[in-house]
């Protein structure tokens, strides 16, 4: 348990011993409204901390998460190498998406609410109106949120640059842009189109931590989960 005004770990202590502020009581706690309250305060290596009164525990911040996310992207980013290298064309791709599926929900809808980048930064996934753990549905919400817009352009573009990759094999050392042929060009183009608005949306979802008042993502918010340290 968390004193609610500073943040300070106080097991189960009646008061806290930094602030003075009452341990929060399961009365006291039924007595909270439904809005979450939070209570922003400064750590002692002076890192500024969103406290949620709701769940008794820090929010995780942006830096953290984007640690978290960046060690299981490497480590998804590698086995879908694998399996693509295993399983050409469209199947090597759904195939990849399946496997980060099945880590993300089984891991999250875990006890722990951990996956192997969360277990490193020392964060894990709640349910944010507090109920213990994270369903299999809201993981499964949550992973297709996330990662279903990357997969349909994945999908979608590949389709389409098959004919370009092979040209590039067939013409490897004669490349340059007015020789590529204009269907190809066509191609190209599509595939830009559908990466266009997947961009953006990674871009938002993934800064929306920043300026959210839980420190969520989109698919935090579509899926009703938050991130929050473990420890």
């Amino acid at each position: 348990m968390y004193c609610s005004r500073c943040g300070t770990q106080m097991n189960d202590a009646a008061l806290c011993a930094t602030c003075g502020q009452p341990a929060m009581t399961p009365a006291t706690t039924a007595s909270l409204p439904h809005a979450p309250q939070l209570t922003s305060y400064a750590t002692p290596g002076s890192q500024k901390m969103t406290f949620d009164t709701q769940l008794q525990v820090p929010l995780a911040g942006w830096w953290r998460r984007a640690g978290a996310s960046a060690i299981d992207t490497v480590a998804l980013f590698i086995v879908g190498l694998i399996v693509r290298a295993m399983v050409k064309g469209t199947a090597g791709i759904v195939i990849a998406a399946a496997v980060s599926l099945v880590y993300a929900a089984a891991l999250i809808s875990s006890k722990s609410g951990q996956t192997l980048g969360n277990r490193a930064l020392g964060t894990r996934v709640r349910d944010q109106r507090g109920a213990d753990g994270v369903s299999l549905a809201r993981s499964v919400i949550r992973w297709m949120v996330q990662h279903l817009p990357a997969t349909i352009a994945t999908l979608a573009s590949s389709a389409r640059l098959s004919d370009y990759t092979n040209w590039v094999r067939l013409h490897p050392n004669h490349f340059n842009i007015q020789s590529i042929p204009p269907h190809i060009v066509s191609d190209i183009r599509f595939a830009m189109l559908c990466w266009l608005p997947v961009f953006i949306f990674l871009l938002v979802n993934y800064l929306s931590p920043l300026w959210d008042q839980r420190n969520r993502t989109v698919h935090d918010i579509v899926a009703g989960t938050v991130v929050t340290y473990s420890r």
